[in-house]
């Protein structure tokens, strides 16, 4: 045996897969990483600093920044789409669009989500969506009243009050059965409701002007406020403080909270 097969048997083993890297390959690159980028402060130059330690700590940082460009310029794909918005060409008006016309424009999803309901009957209707947009409550205003998925167009329940709705002198509460839970008789003549789904209460407001919380579960009053406004049958809450705001017939906005007498 020679001396240079000896060596060669003594050489370290090459690291598995060595051989098979690929050499010269190009990363793809990255779309739209400038717009994350942040602009280095003015009159700032690297190459121009004498401080070793100062220009490494500078390259270092500048490295950061470019990293988290790079990254935020890779998940833009996992951001919520832009929402989309109508344009009327010519004569045309939005409110005139049909959804068979919008159903031709969207994405199979969307347009599988669209659904046509014929109630002629006991009409015109009302509609509300949960806050998760899952479940739909109809309301038509000779009584009937409807809750149903609207995701997989299952009914949950279908009732009739056997009376116009807001045409009675209290507010009723309904659970999802159907069956009445609660009779508000402390709320007189109501003309507008809002419900504060944090606090469980509903506020509720009268023709003479007087604004009352109620809790939900129990069903009875915990604050009374006479705003000594007049009239009053436009109200609607602040989402995120649940502050009610009041519209009242002689051109007044006033802010109401269940735990003062007087307006915010």
């Amino acid at each position: 045996m020679s001396d240079s097969e000896v060596v060669d048997e003594r050489r370290a083993p090459k690291r598995l897969g060595q051989d098979m890297k690929p050499t010269n390959v190009k990363k793809p690159k990255t779309k739209n990483v400038g717009k994350y980028l942040r602009p280095a402060p003015e009159g700032r130059v690297i190459h121009n600093t004498s401080d070793k330690k100062l220009k490494s700590e500078l390259k270092r940082s500048d490295k950061k920044f470019s990293d988290a460009a790079l990254q935020a310029a890779k998940a833009e794909i996992l951001l919520p789409e832009e929402s989309g918005i109508l344009v009327a060409e010519g004569l045309e008006k939005t409110h005139r669009f049909t959804q068979e016309q919008l159903a031709e424009h969207v994405d199979i999803n969307t347009a599988n989500k669209m659904f046509d309901l014929t109630l002629d009957t006991f009409g015109p209707y009302k509609i509300d969506y949960t806050r998760n947009g899952r479940n739909l409550l109809l309301g038509g205003a000779k009584g009937h009243i409807a809750v149903f998925d609207a995701l997989r167009m299952n009914l949950g329940c279908e009732f009739h009050v056997k009376e116009s709705i807001r045409d009675k002198k209290y507010a009723y509460i309904y659970d999802h059965t159907g069956a009445e839970a609660h009779c508000l008789r402390t709320m007189s003549d109501p003309k507008a409701l809002e419900f504060l789904p944090y606090h469980f209460l509903l506020a509720c407001v009268g023709g003479g002007g007087v604004l009352s919380y109620n809790d939900v579960t129990t069903g009875t009053q915990i604050a009374n406020h006479k705003t000594k406004l007049g009239m009053c049958d436009v109200m609607v809450q602040n989402k995120h403080n649940a502050v009610i705001n009041l519209g009242h017939a002689s051109g007044i906005v006033t802010l109401w909270t269940p735990n003062l007498n007087e307006a915010v």
